[in-house]
C-alpha cells in the first residue's frame, strides 16, 4: 500500500496541475528563450534544443528540450523534461521533472517530482512540500519542509528535512543534516550519518529484499506512464492540427483503420524481405522495413492520444484533443497493460487502430 500511495502522490503531482489550462502560448524551435525583460501571461509551453527563460511566467511553465533552464519567476506549475535541466529562480508551486541532470537553486512553494540521473537541490533552494525522486545519485544541501521519498541508488542528504522515507543503496546524513520527524530507509547497508547529524524521530531500516519487486513494478509503471504521457504532449504541441485530424479520422472509420493496421502490420514486412532476397530489390526493401519501423514507433507514441480522443468521443459525442484526454488516454494505457490478458490483447487492437489511421493520415499527405 504504502508504494501505491507513493505512486498516486507522484501522477498527482506530475499530472493534475497541468489538466487546466487558461491563456496558452506555444514556442517552438532549435533555441526558444523568455528574455529577462519580457513577461509571459498564461501558460508557457516551450520546445526546443536550448529553451532558456529569464523572464516572469505568470502561470504554468511546460518546457521540453535538451537543455533546459529556468532563470526567472513562475507563479505557478513548473513541468520540464530535458538530457541537462537548472531551475535557478523561483516557482510558485509544484516543479515536475524527467532530466539525466537536474539541478534546483531556488525556493519552491510546493512540492518536487523528479526523475532523474542525478538530482542536486543546492543549498540556495527551499522546498515548502516533500521532495519525491527516483534517480541514480541524489544530493539535497537545501531546506525541506517535508519529507524526502522515493528510490535512488545514492541519497546525500546536508540539509534541514522534515523526514525521510526512501529506497536506496547508500543513504548519508551529512553534518548540517537535521531530521524533524523519522528516518525510514529500505537498504542492505546502515545509514552513514555524521557526528553534526541530529535526527527528531526513530531510525528504521528494513532490508531491501522486502520491497525490492514492489518498488521495481512502481517504478517501471511510473516511468512508461510518464514517458508515454511526454511523448504525447510533445507531439500534440507540435503536430495539434495533424492529431486532431487522426483522432478525427480513426472514429468515424474504426473498422477500416483497425483492417489497414493489420494488414500494414503483416504485408509490410514480409514484402520488405522478399525484396531484400533479391540483388534488385535489396535497397528497395531496406527502405521499405526501415519505414515500417519507424512508422511503428509514431504509431506506439499515439496509442494514448488515439485512446483518449475515443474515450472524448464515447464520454462527451465530441472528438476532443487536449491535455486533459491525453492524459486520460496515457492513464488508461498503463491500466489495460496492468489487466492480465485482456489488457494486452486490448492494447494490441488500440496499437493496431491508431497504426491504421497514422497509414492513412501519411497517404493523404504524399498523395
Amino acid at each position: 500500500m504504502k508504494h501505491i500511495g507513493t505512486l498516486a502522490l507522484l501522477v498527482a503531482i506530475f499530472v493534475l496541475p497541468t489538466v487546466v489550462l487558461a491563456e496558452t502560448i506555444v514556442r517552438t524551435g532549435e533555441s526558444v528563450t523568455v528574455g529577462a525583460d519580457q513577461s509571459v501571461e498564461g501558460t508557457f509551453y516551450g520546445v526546443g534544443g536550448t529553451v532558456v527563460t529569464s523572464g516572469q511566467v505568470d502561470g504554468d511553465v511546460v518546457l521540453a528540450g535538451g537543455t533546459v533552464t529556468l532563470n526567472g519567476e513562475v507563479s505557478d506549475d513548473a513541468l520540464i523534461i530535458g538530457g541537462t535541466v537548472g531551475v535557478y529562480g523561483p516557482v510558485g508551486d509544484d516543479v515536475r521533472i524527467v532530466g539525466g541532470d537536474v539541478t534546483i537553486a531556488d525556493t519552491v512553494d510546493g512540492s518536487v517530482a523528479v526523475i532523474g540521473g542525478v538530482v542536486r537541490i543546492l543549498s540556495s533552494a527551499n522546498v515548502t512540500g516533500d521532495v519525491l525522486v527516483y534517480g541514480g545519485n541524489v544530493t539535497i544541501e537545501g531546506a525541506v519542509n517535508g519529507q524526502i521519498l522515493g528510490n535512488a541508488e545514492q541519497f546525500r542528504i546536508d540539509a534541514p528535512v522534515g523526514g525521510i522515507d526512501v529506497t536506496t543503496v547508500f543513504l548519508t546524513l551529512g553534518e548540517r543534516a537535521t531530521v524533524a520527524n523519522d528516518v525510514r530507509y529500505v537498504s542492505a547497508t546502515e545509514v552513514t550519518r555524521a557526528a553534526g547529524a541530529t535526527v527528531g524521530g526513530a531510525i528504521t531500516r528494513s532490508d531491501v529484499q522486502v520491497a525490492e519487486a514492489a518498488t521495481f513494478e512502481v517504478r517501471t509503471i511510473l516511468i512508461q506512464f510518464l514517458v508515454s504521457l511526454f511523448a504525447s504532449l510533445s507531439l500534440y504541441l507540435l503536430f495539434r492540427t495533424l492529431l486532431e485530424r487522426l483522432v478525427g479520422g480513426v472514429s468515424r472509420r474504426l473498422s477500416l483503420s483497425a483492417l489497414l493496421g493489420v494488414g500494414v502490420l503483416l504485408i509490410v514486412p514480409i514484402a520488405s524481405i522478399i525484396m531484400m532476397v533479391s540483388v534488385l530489390g535489396l535497397l528497395v526493401g531496406m527502405i521499405g522495413m526501415l519505414a515500417y519501423l519507424l512508422v511503428l514507433v509514431i504509431a506506439l507514441s499515439l496509442s494514448s492520444v488515439v485512446l483518449g480522443g475515443l474515450l472524448s468521443v464515447w464520454f462527451t459525442k465530441t472528438s476532443r484533443i487536449n491535455v486533459l484526454w491525453i492524459t486520460v488516454g496515457a492513464i488508461s494505457v498503463q491500466v489495460l497493460l496492468l489487466v492480465p490478458f485482456v489488457g494486452p490483447a486490448l492494447f494490441l487492437g488500440l496499437f493496431t487502430v491508431t497504426l491504421g489511421g497514422v497509414v492513412h493520415g501519411l497517404y493523404r499527405i504524399v498523395r
